[in-house]
Parts: structure tokens; sequence; C-alpha cells
């Protein structure tokens, strides 16, 4: 894009809430990152790990970002970041094990707007946003700042999590004349098919609704994500079967970075199969795809051999051929 900073509103992710003393304890037992390792020290970067809560079988229920919002002993707050499509799956898979523990699990539906923010001059634009405070420039971490929470997903590559007065000055910043020259050329600010792209062409997989309890860690690259999978922390749902995985699994197969010169239908989407030329036998398996502006790009779990040296196809019929970016 000939475009310096791209903003986008955030509308289909939710922050799951899980609050009360038991909770860092409540989800170290549960998901794969390191709970015990976040901290909400002002100014300076904190742990921002993406992670996962699993089935006993070692399949992801849903994928999440994890930023304690308060570390206070009575009222301990952990926001995870997830999919609108998956609010309902994820509060029910936790809930299902908070029955013992002193936790509150709750969908926060008008404290917090999420925003995007990405483009070479990203960091320098929150900065005029937070003057004088740190900016997190390594990836998966967050600073907690005036003008909202910060995460850095990727370089240059940014979520905010804002309240009320946060996101109204964030707008108002943005709409400003001098941010004009910077923004997307007459797009203003857009939505979350993009970002889905940006996050697609960064290599971070996310679980939605049609794929919850389908792959596992390993197949959308989790083990390789900074501390999204934790293999010291002790046990958690699931935790045998992932271990097993890294240190005793032969991986067939791995996540790969696919796009196309061919328009991929919109109906191809996450959790469809993926060929090779005349065989019926499904090779990959689509983890993300974006169709934003006609332009597919796709995240596919698929066989290391068939990905790196033979074409793949998002179709049966062989009609839809795919180039292979990268993995």
């Amino acid at each position: 894009m000939d475009t310096t900073i791209a903003f986008c509103h955030l509308k289909q992710h939710k922050l799951l809430i899980v609050k009360g003393p038991d909770a860092k304890k409540f989800l170290q037992g549960q998901v794969t990152c390191d709970i015990n390792a976040l901290n909400q020290e002002k100014n300076t970067s904190v742990p921002a790990p993406l992670g996962a809560h699993c089935t006993h079988k070692g399949r992801v229920v849903f994928s999440f970002r994890a930023v304690e919002l308060s570390p206070e002993i009575e009222s301990q707050e952990i926001a995870l970041s997830i999919p609108s499509d998956i609010v309902d799956i994820a509060t029910a898979a936790l809930k299902k094990y908070s029955v013992f523990s002193k936790v509150d699990i709750n969908i926060d539906n008008d404290h917090y707007q999420l925003f995007g923010i990405n483009g070479t001059n990203a960091k320098n634009t929150l900065q005029a946003l937070a003057v004088g405070e740190h900016i997190p420039e390594e990836t998966n971490t967050a600073c907690h700042t005036s003008a909202g929470t910060i995460i850095c997903i990727a370089k240059e590559c940014y979520e905010l999590w804002l309240n009320a007065e946060q996101a109204k000055r964030f707008s108002t910043y943005i709409a400003s004349e001098p941010m004009q020259n910077e923004v997307m050329s007459n797009e203003g600010i857009l939505d979350d098919e993009y970002w889905d792209e940006v996050k697609i062409k960064n290599g971070i997989a996310g679980i939605h609704a049609n794929t919850s309890g389908v792959f596992t860690p390993h197949a959308i690259n989790y083990h390789n994500m900074g501390n999204a999978v934790s293999f010291s922390k002790g046990c958690y749902t699931g935790q045998e079967v992932v271990a097993r995985m890294q240190y005793l699994g032969n991986l067939k197969r791995q996540l790969y970075l696919f796009t196309s010169k061919t328009t991929i239908p919109t109906t191809i989407s996450a959790g469809d199969s993926l060929y090779v030329a005349n065989k019926a036998q499904s090779v990959g398996d689509i983890v993300m795809i974006s169709h934003y502006k006609q332009q597919t790009y796709l995240l596919a779990s698929t066989k290391v051999e068939c990905a790196e040296k033979e074409v793949v196809f998002a179709d049966v019929s062989n009609e839809l051929p795919l180039q292979l970016m990268t993995h």
C-alpha cells in the first residue's frame, strides 16, 4: 500500500476479563502461556503474549492475547483479546473449570474500544499521543500509558485498548489535519477485514468459532511465537499432549503463508481444506484467510513436502492455485 499509516477500529474483537483473587492461578492452569509472567508496571514494556486454551486432547478451543490490567491481590484482572465470534465458546470453556476458583469471567461490552495502527510511522504517531511515555517496540509486549494500553504485535504494528475518554482523544487526533497527510488515502478508519490481512501477513494465526477444537498449538505455530506456549510453566489443560508434540513428535505439517494471483471466492474460509493436483485427499487446512480488496492471503497448516515442493490449490478441482510466500 502506498500509505504511511493505517488505522483500524476493531469492532469484531472483544476483551474477555478474568477478575478476582484467583485470576492468575486459575488461568495459569488453563492456558498455554505463562500467566504468572504478566505484570502491570507503568512506563515500561510488560509481557503481552499470545496464548491458547486447549481441550484435554491438545486442540485449541480459543486463542487470545493476554495483558494484566490490575495486579492487586484481591482484584487481579487479566484481559484476553479474542474474536467476537468465539466469545460464547471461550466464556463457556473457562467457566466450566472456574467453579472452585474465586474469579469472575465476563466479556467487556462497554468499557474498552479496540483499535489497530500499522505502518512505517506507527511508533512515532503513538509517541505523539503519549508524550514522554514509553512505547513498546518488542513484539508481544505492551505498555500502559495515559493514551491507553498499547500492544506491539509486530514491527510498527500495534493494538490499542482504550477507555471511552482515550478512544475519543484518539479519534480526534487521527482526524486532525496533520494526520490526514499520513493516513491511508481517502479511506479513513479501516475495519477488522484489513486487520486480519495485517495479522496474516505477519504470521499471527488465530482461532475463530468455525475452527475451535480443530488445530493444535503447533499447527498454528504458537510454539514459535514468543511465549505463546511455555514448556516450563507446569500443568495446564492439554499440556501433556502439547509437550509430547514438542519433544517426541515429528511435525508433518507447518503453518505456511499463501497468496493467490487468482481471485479466490469469499466462500473459501477458515477450516476449508487445501489440495495438490490430481489428489482428492486434503494436504492442509486453512487457519485464517482474508479477502481484503479482493486480494487473498491465508495461513494454512499444510504438509511440509506439499507446501514446499508442489503447487497447492484452494479447491479439490485444482482451479484455484495458491502461491507460497513464507512459513
